[in-house]
């Protein structure tokens, strides 16, 4: 017994690592717990439930301060277990720590007029703050806005009235083996907003109003399209035309007709498109004559 369930370690988190592992290899013998931290967790905290259950028993059973002396309970040393051990527990019954530590208990047990406890507190005190959480939450929802979200309004009330406004360092009412930050933290955070039903609904909307910011963002990006693609547009015709226009130019060379005239023209023609596409590219205004522009100068000659 003692292998498995120490009398010297006075708190479960002072238990050896080692022991814990070696319990936890033993449960697996014996049941089907799958091999991931959490269920060892959850394993080792029953185990520790049971470890200071079996201690109670065995004071009740073996710690006697009003006819024994401390030395009396050294001997004998319960079944199972080392002298050693025994002795370390006996002495800890006795200290100033353990006596002023049983007395909190025993008064704190006396107020309980239910077996049934929850963490610190009982079950009938729970009942009555859900009750007053309850009434908080209808209040809150008569004084809110119509547009507030009812599962917002009910939180409010609970975490306000359970934990006074304040973070708790166990969260409560929430199951075993909850922690802070599975309600408070990161995780809860995304766990309320990533699966809760009311706000895709929420985001669904919103996505689909006119005021949306995604809306808007791509009402701009449609516009700088448009603008994009006249500049293109325009860029390919001016590049049309001169190709076209220094076609013919270089025909009427070939045929030996070419004149000093027909040469500055072309000239001028290539430095007026230049102009053109240096003016696009500042963002100058433009109009819808850059091509008939380019070949009036080019048909003159």
């Amino acid at each position: 017994m003692g292998n498995y369930c120490p009398l010297g370690a006075l708190t479960w988190r002072n238990v050896e690592k080692k022991l814990k592992f070696d319990i936890l290899k033993k449960m697996r013998e014996h049941f089907i717990i799958p091999n991931d931290e959490v269920y060892d967790k959850l394993a080792l905290q029953r185990v520790d439930k049971y470890w200071r259950h079996y201690k109670h028993e065995l004071k009740k059973t073996f710690f006697h301060p009003d006819t024994k002396t401390i030395e009396q309970h050294y001997d004998p040393v319960p079944s199972g277990h080392t002298s050693n051990d025994w002795i370390k527990l006996v002495n800890y019954w006795f200290s100033p720590k353990g006596q002023k530590l049983s007395e909190i208990g025993k008064e704190a047990r006396s107020l309980q007029c239910q077996t049934h406890i929850m963490c610190a507190n009982s079950y009938a005190n729970m009942r009555a703050d859900y009750h007053d959480a309850k009434a908080k939450a209808e209040t809150l929802k008569l004084s809110a806005p119509s547009t507030s979200c009812k599962e917002d309004l009910e939180d409010k009330a609970f975490h306000d009235v359970m934990n006074g406004g304040k973070i708790p360092e166990r969260p409560q009412g929430f199951g075993f083996g909850v922690k802070r930050s599975d309600v408070y933290g990161v995780r809860g955070l995304v766990r309320k907003e990533g699966y809760s039903e009311s706000k895709m609904k929420f985001v669904e909307l919103d996505l689909n109003s006119n005021s949306s910011p995604c809306n808007k963002k791509k009402e701009d990006l449609e516009k700088r399209n448009e603008e994009l693609s006249m500049k293109y547009n325009e860029k390919n015709n001016l590049l049309r035309t001169v190709v076209t226009q220094f076609s013919e130019f270089l025909d009427v060379m070939r045929n030996g007709n070419a004149s000093v005239q027909l040469i500055d023209a072309a000239q001028s023609a290539l430095a007026m498109a230049t102009q053109q596409v240096d003016a696009s590219d500042n963002d100058a205004p433009r109009g819808d004559g850059s091509r008939s522009e380019t070949a009036n100068v080019m048909s003159k000659s």
